[in-house]
């Protein structure tokens, strides 16, 4: 379980780094879906730990 929560963690890492380089580019709809996917993968994140924890 816990090689799950590390990859969730690295993706949701990877998502903010993406979303920082989505906010450099002047596309809207390009910045509304990576943050859109971003939340969602800090959502999975939070599920998981929760998880862990329970």
């Amino acid at each position: 379980m816990m090689i799950i929560s590390w990859i969730l963690f690295v993706i949701s890492m990877l998502s903010v780094v993406i979303e920082l380089v989505g906010t450099l580019k002047e596309d809207e709809l390009y910045e509304r879906v990576i943050s859109f996917l971003g939340l969602i993968i800090w959502c999975l994140v939070l599920a998981q730990s929760y998880a862990i924890i329970w």
